[in-house]
């Protein structure tokens, strides 16, 4: 019997050297051949066989590698007169088959390489292809069973199935199992078959950008974003995976905002403005859907310096809100949110400064007249305008227990006890569990020489936040008097 390793190994050597010709260099030697003499001395009856067959392999190899099809196919034809049992003959007329577009023989070809040696992956692999060229479409859906059951064989024989067609395309079973079972609505099924792509090439992003996508079709978030930012570290310039990748962020940190976890949020939002202003710079003009990316990118940085401001990271707050008011420096939520990080640094002019100009763009901005105003009565200064500007914000919301407590704190700053006892009364009414309202409550309730109730209220405050040293050092010095 002919040894089919042997023949492997010809078709090998073959294809390396036509591989390498030029069209001249092979004209060059079909003329050399054409004109060699052919020693052609007796054989034993077997090596007979086996050079006719070698004979018909370098001539069907060589005339397929110069894509001369027919005769290709003749030559095999010829192999297989002299060895019709062997899975390879039959795997490589099947594959031929289908560069001919002759479907219907290619497919006989794989199911007899198949009933010949059942343990080679590649017959079973050209089967699922020729069955998805003929019936791929949903007018045979019928058939998709056994064009997964073939590939799922493949993968059977072959864990780690995966290589390279001629046209350079990487090609894989997982890769239609993961097709097809996403066009059936099974999406974890098609995860699952990416997921072994990615394992088995861990640096083709393509993979990833598929996976990321199913991921995201389970409402899988955060791995979504895990396998984008994977497809970003291999290749840095996929617009693909930024432009998903920032909708993804913004998602998660609405989600980890609502949910209070706010550093979370802003680690999340900061990754949506990186890959925003990526995509930006990468996303072909064609494929450019949005037409207010300032603006856009200015919102997501007046969020980020807000959250910032909360968390008290306020020199980040100021560095990524001042970076937003290049862009768009009419934003009043940018300016409001420079105002508010400037008060916490006790920059005193720059926070004046944004909170003024947020007043002054959006005027209907009620918590700018409060905090403007309560920033004068923090500071003891302007101290009508800021019972002004707070009842403006008041006027708007009546009912608003950090509107109440902050006029009643301006109140008391202007000597006015009656008058700020009642608003912080009505405050904490409102906000129960504020420490500050309760705080407040305690000075005017001092103040006013009621020691009782102002030690009560800062009894409430500390039970609010046990560790608070201001509201422990007012009781232990006011409690023992």
């Amino acid at each position: 019997m002919i040894r089919l390793s042997a023949i492997l190994l010809a078709t090998l050597i073959v294809v390396n050297l036509n591989a390498q010709m030029n069209a001249s260099d092979a004209a060059a030697l079909e003329s050399t051949v054409d004109d060699a003499r052919i020693v052609d001395n007796s054989l034993q009856p077997e090596y007979e066989r086996a050079k006719r067959v070698y004979t018909h392999l370098i001539s069907a190899t060589y005339l397929r590698v110069t894509a001369k099809l027919f005769p290709a196919k003749k030559a095999y034809q010829q192999m297989l007169r002299e060895h019709e049992a062997s899975a390879f003959v039959h795997t490589q007329l099947a594959s031929l088959n289908m560069e001919m577009f002759d479907l219907p023989t290619a497919e006989q070809h794989c199911h007899r390489a198949i009933e010949i040696d059942p343990e080679v992956p590649m017959p079973y692999y050209l089967l699922g292809e020729v069955m998805i060229w003929r019936y791929g479409n949903a007018k045979h859906r019928d058939k998709w069973d056994d064009i997964v059951s073939a590939f799922q064989k493949v993968i059977q024989l072959d864990p780690d199935h995966y290589g390279f067609g001629k046209n350079g395309r990487p090609f894989s079973a997982y890769n239609y199992l993961g097709e097809i079972a996403e066009q059936m609505g099974d999406y974890q099924s098609a995860a699952n078959a990416f997921k072994e792509l990615v394992r088995i090439m861990p640096y083709q992003p393509m993979y990833y950008l598929r996976l990321g996508g199913l991921y995201n079709q389970l409402d899988n978030k955060q791995e979504a974003i895990t396998t984008y930012e994977r497809a970003i570290k291999i290749n840095r310039n996929l617009w693909r995976a930024h432009d998903a990748l920032w909708k993804l962020c913004v998602d998660q940190y609405d989600r980890l905002y609502q949910e209070d976890q706010l550093e979370a949020a802003a680690e999340h939002l900061q990754k949506a403005i990186h890959s925003y202003s990526e995509l930006k710079r990468l996303v072909p003009p064609a494929n450019h859907k949005h037409t207010h990316d300032n603006e856009l990118l200015a919102q997501f940085r007046a969020r980020l310096g807000s959250l910032y401001v909360v968390l008290e990271r306020e020199s980040e707050a100021i560095e990524v809100l001042e970076e937003a008011l290049e862009i768009t420096p009419n934003n009043p939520d940018t300016n409001y949110w420079l105002g508010i990080a400037y008060q916490e640094i006790g920059n005193l002019e720059q926070a004046e400064h944004y909170l003024r100009a947020t007043i002054a763009l959006s005027p209907e901005r009620e918590e700018a007249y409060n905090a403007l105003g309560y920033f004068f009565a923090e500071h003891g200064t302007n101290l009508d305008e800021a019972v002004r500007l707070i009842q403006i914000a008041l006027k708007k919301s009546p009912a608003n227990g950090a509107y109440l407590d902050s006029l009643g704190w301006a109140y008391f700053k202007q000597g006015k006890l009656n008058d700020a006892l009642k608003q912080l009364e009505k405050a904490v009414s409102y906000m129960p569990d504020s420490v500050e309202v309760q705080d407040h409550l305690g000075e005017v309730y001092l103040k006013k020489g009621l020691k009782k109730e102002a030690l009560a209220a800062w009894q409430k405050a500390i039970q609010l936040s046990p560790g608070n040293t201001a509201i422990l050092e007012k009781l232990k010095k006011h409690g023992q008097e």
